[in-house]
């Protein structure tokens, strides 16, 4: 009889993704579907159809646990995990005792056996960043040994988790042995769990999908400006066992503009005389190179750089004089903010550098900036706690307001600025950081924001040499052990646009005027209290890819590829023209 449901139930098309039936106990059954997650702490490739668990909304204290989803791909087990608010995945700053509990071996005789029917051979403690392998004795580890990956790295209300599906680890058993697997979330604080009852199944879906497009790490195009945020680990540029790895790392990114941190007792002229070695300009000048002496920020640029702000604690404001090809200077910030747990003085300089910026686009004050000068901030910036600090630094919500001012959005057209979401050359991740001796699993630290209202990024990369093949190395120069005997940090790499046709376009958008769906996939619909009349939009290389008269609000897009465009409209009352960015 069961049988016979089961194969009316594979037989069936379409078929429901997730069905539960009562036995003696419940179990979820979930149909797999393979897909290839970047961890990236955006989730739109978390397709709705994907294997899912939801769990009802519940009166509870502490951390509600919502759904669970999972999917895989060749390499990994893909698990993620949504909450009616937000917690620190791999800490306790907010109250949670949540435990992933996987049985990988089909027998619920092994493993720990808090739940009924269910012995778990992996137990993840998130809190205290340790994980229990029973196989067949208990193995006390952490996260770093399992070689768990997952983002985002501050608090948040859903995470995404990558386990390799080949992971050893006690070094000797594979933990993944059977063709399925069992699963159960629970938050131990408040007896939460998913599913409420018996266990989620999943079986691994073999289906071969596409490969990662391994990028190219040269700049396509000399109009482009390349910067480089670099964490340099305690004065690495002097240290002599690793002077060798950056020198190879340097020459193959090219950067353009870079800025280097914890150069404690690094001298800005020895960084300009490494520079002009590695890079030369073949210019009277050759490199410029300034230094902020409190937090080790050295700021290096093949072009001018006219002026430096030193107020601003643990961040480094230059502006650079760019080439009359550009139309503008652009102000670069490299900064270090505070480590750790030290919330409040991360949240104080975030504070700080938005009233910075405020201060640039109005006149009067420590700094007056041309109008749509591009502006950029990169660094180290240690957000490892509350997301506040992150949600201030690109949408101005001062928490200060004392000592701050008023919140106030930073780019120049009154919008958020852009976090630059940057995965590695050679794989799907994006953590910038990684020491696996500790307990903490790798981790985006290093970040570059920029004002996406008058420049645009057409490539981005975090360089890991560890993961690109022979070939590759080869072809760039480089050693397979460079960036991690360079630092515990990767380099951050952006090439930027700036683009005349682009910043002609000087008027503020309004709120009134909205772009939906965005991201959009195959259309756009413009929503506005006026009427618009024709219209532009522009790559991200400011070339005009398609124009026309809206004869109706909806503009059909499905002609170009996916990335981030810029729309120009203008109103038919007045001739004024905005603009707006949108993704595809």
């Amino acid at each position: 009889m069961i049988g016979n449901w089961f194969e009316q139930i594979n037989n069936s098309i379409p078929i429901r993704l997730c069905t539960t039936f009562l036995l003696i106990f419940t179990i979820n059954f979930c149909f797999a579907q393979s897909a290839s997650i970047e961890i990236d702490g955006v989730f739109n490739d978390w397709h709705e159809t994907l294997t899912t668990e939801k769990d009802p909304s519940e009166s509870i204290s502490g951390i509600d646990l919502l759904s669970l989803s999972l999917t895989n791909d060749r390499d990994y087990l893909f698990i993620r995990l949504k909450a009616d608010k937000e917690f620190d995945f791999s800490d306790n700053i907010i109250d949670h005792n949540i435990h992933i509990y996987l049985d990988t071996d089909n027998d619920a005789s092994t493993g720990d056996s808090k739940f009924s029917e269910f012995g778990a051979d992996l137990v993840l403690n998130l809190k205290d960043r340790r994980v229990n392998f029973y196989n067949p004795n208990l193995n006390s580890i952490s996260l770093n040994d399992i070689h768990l990956r997952v983002a985002p790295t501050v608090t948040s209300n859903s995470f995404e988790i990558a386990i390799p599906r080949n992971v050893m680890p006690d070094g000797q058993n594979r933990l993944f042995k059977a063709s399925n697997l069992k699963l159960i979330v629970a938050n131990l604080s408040n007896n939460d769990r998913i599913p409420n009852s018996g266990n989620l199944v999943y079986d691994f879906d073999e289906s071969r999908l596409n490969g990662y497009d391994l990028v190219d790490i040269n700049k396509r195009s000399d109009d482009l400006i390349r910067i480089v945020a670099y964490n340099t680990l305690s004065n690495g540029l002097t240290d002599l066992t690793r002077k060798s790895h950056f020198e190879k790392i340097i020459k193959a990114i090219k950067p353009d503009i870079i800025g280097f941190s914890e150069c404690w007792n690094t001298e800005a002229n020895y960084v300009k005389s490494i520079m002009d070695h590695w890079l030369p300009l073949n210019t009277n000048d050759g490199w410029y190179v300034e230094k902020q002496i409190d937090r080790g920020l050295i700021t290096a640029s093949k072009w001018e750089i006219l002026d430096r702000w030193e107020e601003l604690p643990n961040q480094f404001p230059v502006l650079i004089n760019l080439p009359d090809k550009y139309s503008s200077d652009i102000l670069f910030t490299n900064a270090h903010l505070n480590c750790c747990g030290n919330e409040s003085g991360r949240q104080d300089q975030a504070d700080a550098y938005s009233r910075f910026i405020n201060d640039a686009k109005t006149k009067g004050g420590e700094i007056d900036l041309s109008r749509n000068t591009p502006f950029v901030y990169a660094g180290d910036l240690n957000l490892v706690g509350y997301s506040q600090q992150l949600t201030t630094l690109i949408s101005g919500d001062i928490q200060n307001t004392i000592d701050y001012g008023l919140p106030s959005y930073p780019d120049w057209d009154n919008s958020e600025v852009s976090d630059l979401i940057s995965l590695h050359s050679d794989s799907r991740f994006s953590f910038t950081w990684k020491n696996e001796n500790g307990s903490y699993p790798p981790g985006k630290l290093d970040y570059i924001l920029y004002s996406d209202a008058v420049v645009s990024v057409e490539k981005s990369f975090v360089l890991r040499t560890e993961e690109m093949n022979v070939s590759r190395l080869g072809k760039y120069g480089l050693d397979i052990n460079n960036t991690e005997s360079a630092s515990d940090h990767f380099p951050v790499i952006a090439d930027f646009v700036v683009t005349k046709s682009v910043n002609e376009v000087n008027s503020i958008i309004p709120t009134s005027i909205q772009l939906l769906p965005n991201p959009a996939k195959d259309q756009i619909t413009i929503s506005s209290n006026t009427k618009m009349n024709t219209y532009q939009i522009f790559n991200a290389l400011g070339k005009k890819v398609l124009s026309g008269v809206l004869t109706s609000p909806t503009i059909q897009i499905e002609s170009l590829y996916s990335g981030s465009y810029f729309i120009v409209l203008k109103e038919t009352s007045t001739n004024k023209t905005y603009r707006k960015k949108f993704i595809k």
